[in-house]
């Protein structure tokens, strides 16, 4: 185990980005993960990293680094260098080219597992798994169901007394900082939604129970049309979709994609309208969720979309209501505290976790080189304690981070309630203004549970012949359109 430090790493990013260094206080998103290194060997890397949250670019860095042949073993030992410095900077702050910032920690962004061992807590899948609510879970056809949409929450005051012994193995060790051992753990919307009940809805249709299984033909028609609907996806996607086949090899990414945007229109005709109606339900809650603007209006909305796909997953795929599935109760409570899924996911982790297995050249002495490495970057400028730690615009724009073109798919935008299709970007006058020309007609691309029109989502097809003017500060989000019937569905791009 290697201990880097956080305010080492603080450092590190104020120099990178000189902006970070204007914020008086500083927030943090910490987060653990485990991480395989070789394909022929157990060995893993169990890094805590943090992320400032006043950082423009989000870029996480390494607080610590653990090595070894399986995970972690006793919490103690693995948090004693962070919960020693973390209780002296949370108290005292730091002081960074002669300026004094505080430190806040916001919140940890873990998966299940992960949370449960810095918590101290029984497994997810355990009788009284659930970290929002003491319900007692019910095992059912070899697994743990929590079938109620109700139950008393836990707080952070009786986490901390263990007021429901059986959800505890014993103190954790982050009950010696001044954080919320409840409501500071957030529910992350990647591993919970993406890779748990999205993944999950699709191993139900193909390979679920009899009743809740479609056909061959459907499989091959969603596959073709995700593969179809991946040309024309903005740059902003990284991952342009695989067939259903494949979903054992799909990423975080692809499944995010699948709900948010082309899920909608590869399932319509292909699944059976109970199941499409149901899936349309978490499809608008999440959508609502990960909207900076849709989740500051409508997340009391959101949340009772998605208890009704909660209450109605039972009476279409059985017995499945899960941890994962249970969760989704809870997540518009996060929502309410922290802001919309985006701005509180493991996603950037992710992203880091994978350049920190860049860094090794070698499959010897893997800690001794990311170390190494790391190191490198340590800032110049000085830091002190009140006491000692433990060690051409044309064509292309790049409006707001979002890659605007005149070229198909990065051409159109959404301003106001009204969608427009980019012809020609200028700068008048040391400012970028877009000629466009605004989509008339539009319809709604789905009517239940709620309007798409609301969401930001359109089926369009008829383009105005007037080219009008609007200014970069006018453009609210960039759209993506996708080849639907006779035109395309326009969804708002909320997952950045």
């Amino acid at each position: 185990m290697h201990y880097f430090g956080v305010v080492t790493g603080i450092m590190t990013r104020m120099q990178d980005s000189p902006t970070i260094a204007l914020r008086q206080t500083i927030h943090l998103q910490i987060n653990v993960d485990g991480m395989p290194l070789f394909k022929s060997s157990n060995k893993q890397f169990w890094p805590i990293l943090a992320l400032i949250e006043e950082d423009p670019e989000r870029m996480p860095f390494t607080v610590a680094l653990y090595c070894g042949h399986s995970k972690p073993t006793n919490t103690y030992d693995y948090l004693s260098d962070f919960v020693e410095e973390m209780s002296v900077i949370l108290e005292e702050g730091f002081t960074f080219n002669s300026t004094s910032h505080s430190i806040v920690i916001s919140a940890f962004i873990c998966d299940a597992p992960a949370r449960a061992f810095l918590k101290n807590i029984k497994s997810h899948n355990s009788y009284y798994g659930c970290e929002r609510c003491d319900q007692e879970g019910v095992w059912s056809n070899g697994r743990m169901n929590y079938p109620l949409t109700s139950a008393t929450p836990r707080s952070d005051g009786s986490f901390r007394s263990q007021h429901q012994k059986d959800h505890h193995k014993g103190e954790s060790p982050l009950s010696q900082i001044n954080i919320g051992l409840v409501s500071q753990f957030v529910l992350d919307f990647m591993h919970l939604v993406c890779l748990g009940v999205v993944r999950k809805l699709i191993w139900l249709w193909m390979r679920g129970p009899l009743a809740t299984r479609i056909g061959s033909q459907s499989v091959q028609s969603i596959s073709q049309k995700i593969i179809a609907l991946g040309k024309s996806l903005p740059k902003n996607f990284n991952r342009k979709g695989r067939a259903l086949t494949e979903v054992d090899r799909w990423k975080a990414t692809e499944f995010r994609t699948f709900l948010l945007y082309t899920g909608p229109i590869v399932l319509k005709s292909n699944l059976p309208n109970s199941m499409y109606d149901h899936f349309l339900l978490l499809h608008v809650g999440i959508t609502i969720l990960c909207s900076p603007h849709l989740s500051s209006h409508y997340c009391d909305y959101a949340e009772k979309v998605l208890k009704v796909f909660v209450q109605n997953f039972s009476a279409i795929y059985g017995d499945f209501i899960v941890y994962n599935v249970h969760s989704l109760l809870h997540l518009a409570d996060d929502v309410r505290k922290f802001g919309p899924l985006t701005q509180i996911s493991a996603f950037p982790f992710e992203n880091f976790l994978h350049s920190l297995k860049k860094q090794i050249r070698k499959p010897n002495q893997t800690l001794q080189q990311v170390v190494k490495r790391i190191s490198e970057q340590k800032p110049t400028n000085s830091v002190s304690h009140s006491r000692p730690l433990h060690n051409s615009l044309s064509n292309h724009s790049c409006c707001t981070k979002l890659s605007l073109s005149i070229y198909e798919p990065n051409n159109i935008v959404l301003s106001g309630h009204d969608m427009f299709r980019i012809e020609r970007i200028a700068n008048i006058d040391g400012c970028t203004t877009f000629f466009v020309r605004k989509f008339i007609n539009k319809q709604s691309l789905f009517t239940s549970p709620v309007d798409s029109l609301n969401l930001g989502t359109a089926y369009c097809e008829e383009l105005s012949a007037e080219v009008v003017a609007l200014s970069e500060i006018a453009i609210d989000a960039k759209v993506v359109a996708l080849p639907f019937k006779h035109g395309f569905a326009a969804y708002r791009l909320n997952h950045t």
